[in-house]
């Protein structure tokens, strides 16, 4: 990454503390539409219902796959229907930093069933091994269980307010994932992704997709 970018996303992954403005990272964006339904079309948030033979195939949202602290995040896409990231709101968020996927690497489709792997933004670096998490919302407003869609956390690194709009969402259960003690810490195939158990810490899980 180039010390340019590395300065840029530093400068926008920022500010997603709940007494924070709900704002796009982007240059004079304004206020973002808090709504649940806000931006989710079709091609976002397509039904791939449940009968598609693997519990995570099932989600209707993009999903948290990997993460490898203060180097990348790889984020899959479950549905069947590609989805073009860019003008479309998903944020990720490590309390109190947050950004737009399309800001950390513009002009990115994920294709059905395929992941994309984006570089850590440089904000979210006090995360490591020991302890941290992350969570995707659709749109910016980070304490609406309407919003959030995935959520993980490790170690000893998680946020109160954060676990509790996951708990909310019911998407998050219980004590965190083990501290990572391989290259990564991996959703396993075929798990809900709501505690623990779903997330392989050594980081030697088959990378996740779908029939």
């Amino acid at each position: 990454m180039s010390l340019r970018m590395s300065v840029v996303l530093a400068a926008l992954a920022v500010g997603c503390g709940d007494d924070e403005p709900m704002m796009d990272a982007g240059v004079d964006a304004g206020p973002m539409d808090a709504s649940p339904d806000a931006r989710m079309d079709d091609a976002m948030m397509a039904d791939v219902g449940a009968d598609v033979g693997e519990l995570h195939c099932a989600s209707e949202s993009l999903l948290i796959a990997a993460v490898d602290p203060m180097n990348t995040v790889t984020i899959f896409n479950p549905g069947p229907d590609a989805v073009e990231l860019m003008g479309t709101g998903w944020v990720l968020c490590q309390r109190p930093n947050y950004i737009q996927l399309e800001m950390i690497e513009p002009g990115v489709t994920i294709e059905a069933g395929a992941v994309h792997e984006y570089p850590m933004p440089p904000a979210f670096f006090d995360q490591g091994d020991d302890g941290g998490e992350l969570a995707l919302y659709r749109v910016a407003s980070f304490t609406n269980p309407d919003t959030i869609r995935d959520y993980v956390c490790w170690g000893s690194g998680r946020t109160s307010s954060r676990l509790m709009t996951a708990e909310e969402a019911g998407i998050w259960s219980g004590e965190c994932a083990p501290a990572i003690t391989g290259e990564s810490l991996r959703r396993i195939s075929g798990t809900s992704g709501t505690d623990a158990a779903s997330y392989d810490e050594t980081g030697t899980t088959a990378e996740l997709s779908c029939p």
